[in-house]
This record gives C-alpha cells, structure tokens and sequence, in this order.
C-alpha cells in the first residue's frame, strides 16, 4: 500500500507508504521538501548523505532533512532473489513542530533531527523492528480509513511514539545550547529554487543571481554534487508534477503543459513520451484508477 504522491507536502503534508517492494535496479539521487524517514526491513546497499557513505541493511533506519542531499543504491538481483523491501514517510515538520508544543522534550529533540548538523542519520535498530512495524501498519491503516483532515493528527500521534523510541536510541543527546544549524548547500538552494520556480520559464541567469554566483559555477557544482545537469533536475520535476496532474485533475493537456513551466505544448508531449514511455492521454489513461 502506498500513499506518497510525489513528495508533494503542499496540499498533502503528511504521506508514507508501508512495506514497498522493489526488485529492479535502484539508485536515487535527489533532495526534496519535508523530512523523510526510511525503515528498511529487506535489502542491502548503501546511502551517501552530504559526501559520507554508510552501509544499508535489514533494520536500518534512515532519515534526512529537508532539501538535504542524499543517494540511495540498492544491491538488487531477481535471480539471487536480493530485493528492496522499505516503509517509509515524508511530511513538513513545521506543521508537525506546532503539533509537539505540548512535548517539550519530544519537541526539542525532534527540532535537532530536523535542522541540526548531526553526526549520523543512519542507524542499525533490530531492537525495534517488530515494535515499529506495527506502529507503521497502524498509521497506514489509519491514513487510508480516514478523511484526509484528521491525517496529521494521526501521524502527530505516530510521531510522538516513534520519536520517544528514537531518542531513548540515540547515542547523540543533543544540548540545545551547543548544537549547530546545518549549513544549506549551494546543491540544495538550486534544488528549492528550481521547486519553487518549475512553473516559469527558466533562467539560469535568475538562479545564478539568486545565490550570488555565475551561471557557469552554479552549473559546474549542480553538476558534480548530484551527477545531474540543472537542466535534467528541472525535467524531472516538471515531469512529476506533470504526471501528478494528469493522475488527479481533469485539466486538458496544454493547460497542464503551461502549469509545470513548458507552454509548448508540442514540446512537452514529445518531453513527455521521451522520459514517462508513453504520451500524456495515454498516461492518464492508464493511471485514472489509481485516483
């Protein structure tokens, strides 16, 4: 069962999807809006988080904060019977922040793991699998079952458990008043302005301004910090939005064209069927059910 739509938090800030499995190849380099946790319960591999690597395995969990550079690379193989099997959710941790005022010590902890610098976000945990995997299928249940208003109290209630259970394991107890801000990357800036300004058409001059840089810097790290071209990053985000909208509105495919940035309307068909296999009608068509 999965309930993530493409990390949109905008209308839907609290999503998960519970006991995924993949077999096919897996290697996932991005940052995007909200914190996101993964429990992984089958699966080696490895993840990178800001140039460290660390060893992924049956019960391990990982998480990163918002916009926060991460790769994900799974040992896969259907003959040797090696898969990916994870639960995971994604959601705004500022709405979540207003929901623990009333923890003053969840809360504090909780703010740590969001935007302190932290010395592991990876962290072997079998001691609680058996615990977590009924507090996970809990919230999946209760997040399907529910009208989408009461979905954050819900996971407000999850979080509070999970989170008592996460720092009564964690060897880092943070002392707020020594702890560090984690510094944003230039990475992770473009990542959020592209997010903010997918739907315009692009100037590499405006992103580069923005953060003070030339446009042939700008281009150079992107390119070396996440092993893409800005320009690819910014396809693909149009594409999923693209897809998004295809899947849950009624909107014609040109006006979708103009919302994710493309008003050539020609062009991001012939994008579209490039990158997605398929053309958007026939998108759309495949997918209705899943509304």
């Amino acid at each position: 069962m999965t309930l993530i739509k493409d990390f949109r938090l905008q209308t839907e800030p609290v999503q998960m999807m519970f006991h995924r499995q993949t077999t096919v190849f897996w290697d996932i380099y991005h940052a995007h809006q909200g914190m996101e946790f993964i429990y992984v319960h089958e699966g080696e591999g490895s993840v990178i988080i800001d140039t460290f690597m660390h060893e992924i395995k049956p019960n391990t969990l990982m998480f990163f904060q918002p916009y926060q550079l991460h790769r994900v690379k799974m040992d896969l193989n259907t003959k040797t019977n090696k898969f990916y099997e994870r639960s995971k959710f994604i959601f705004e941790p500022s709405i979540i922040d207003n929901m623990l005022s009333t923890l003053p010590k969840t809360q504090s902890f909780f703010r740590s793991l969001w935007k302190d610098t932290l010395p592991c976000q990876v962290l072997y945990l079998p001691e609680l699998a058996a615990e977590w995997d009924v507090q996970l299928k809990k919230l999946e249940y209760a997040l399907r079952m529910t009208p989408k208003e009461e979905h954050e109290e819900a996971f407000t209630i999850f979080l509070m458990a999970f989170l008592q259970d996460l720092r009564a394991h964690w060897s880092y107890k943070p002392d707020l008043g020594s702890s560090f801000r984690r510094p944003i990357h230039h990475v992770e800036h473009i990542m959020k302005w592209i997010d903010d300004h997918y739907q315009n058409p692009f100037k590499l001059v405006d992103l580069a301004e923005s953060l003070h840089l030339t446009t042939t810097h700008v281009s150079q790290l992107f390119r070396k910090f996440s092993g893409s071209s800005i320009t690819e990053y910014l396809t693909a985000k149009r594409l999923r939005e693209a897809c998004w909208l295809l899947r849950t509105t009624a909107e014609p495919v040109h006006n979708i064209s103009s919302a994710v940035g493309l008003n050539n309307v020609s062009y991001f068909c012939q994008l579209f069927k490039t990158h997605i296999g398929t053309s958007p009608h026939q998108y759309r068509k495949n997918n209705t059910h899943n509304l």
